[in-house]
């Protein structure tokens, strides 16, 4: 009797169990409805700044420099790397691709990209964002070597498989070759879909680019020190493709003239920090 009553009970659960709206349990509450894209590109590049280049990452640096000392906690005096210094770089990185990725979302999407086109030409948006997702995955293939990576070339690849959440939880690995040339290739194509009729990238907020032109200088100046960093690899290692890449691009700028295409002295892509304790640089909080 008491094995039918437990059956019977278990029975009537499953029945009576929620099987409708799943989706809508599951929907973050946090995410915003409407997003001011120069917003949340201004603060994806101050994130990304200040959490790539702050305590954690220089107090090492600082003491094997001997700029400072550590009479109490010695651990970096003694070469013991501190790991919040590699995980904050891996951790900001993706989160503000992702930040990233979501302003290519909301320009190319039929539903929003008109109402986000009032904060700047879509083409510019998305130009910015891809660029600066492009600096994310330079950054950790660099640190890191294999990574997750997610292309906005080529979103489809089954090789690139990072930001995806909704369909890959455990993302595969992409090879140093191919994410480097796809980076090269992102940059090409955002370079060459800016739109420069305008003197803005984001109609306010965009402390970083500013203007079409200097987003151009600083996408080519990117290529061109990707390209400076695996010149001398082994051309085996890099593939013919990533080698030809990286071969035009370094014969290129040998070009006279091909200077103006690139950041100049006295040109900076970065944020100023203050000289107060409301906003200073990110070595300063500690």
């Amino acid at each position: 009797m008491k094995k039918i009553l437990i059956a019977t009970l278990g029975a009537g659960l499953l029945l009576g169990s929620c099987t409708k709206d799943f989706e809508e349990i599951n929907k973050n509450p946090n995410v915003p409805e409407d997003y001011l894209t120069y917003a949340l590109f201004n603060g994806s590049n101050q994130a990304l700044m200040n959490n790539t280049r702050g305590y954690d990452n220089m107090k090492q640096m600082r003491v094997w420099m001997q700029y400072a000392a550590q009479p109490i906690y010695t651990k970096e005096s003694r070469y013991l790397l501190d790991p919040n210094g590699p995980s904050s770089i891996y951790y900001q990185a993706y989160k503000r691709a992702m930040d990233y990725k979501t302003i290519i979302d909301l320009n190319t999407d039929p539903k929003t990209k008109e109402l986000v086109a009032a904060y700047g030409k879509n083409v510019n948006q998305i130009a910015a964002a891809r660029i600066m997702m492009t600096y994310c995955f330079s950054l950790l293939v660099q640190s890191f070597g294999d990574v997750p990576y997610y292309s906005a070339l080529d979103p489809d690849n089954p090789k690139f498989q990072a930001l995806q959440t909704d369909t890959y939880v455990t993302p595969v690995f992409a090879s140093q070759k191919d994410i480097y040339l796809d980076i090269l290739k992102e940059l090409d194509q955002a370079i060459s879909e800016m739109d420069a009729s305008v003197s803005y990238v984001f109609k306010d907020g965009d402390f970083i680019f500013g203007t079409p032109a200097k987003m151009k200088k600083f996408a080519n100046s990117l290529r061109l020190r990707i390209a400076n960093h695996l010149k001398g690899a082994n051309a085996t290692v890099l593939g013919a493709e990533l080698k030809q890449k990286v071969t035009d691009i370094i014969n290129h700028y040998t070009t006279v003239g091909t200077e103006t295409e690139l950041l100049g002295e006295g040109e900076r892509v970065g944020l100023s920090f203050e000289d107060n304790y409301t906003y200073p640089a990110p070595i300063y909080y500690d």
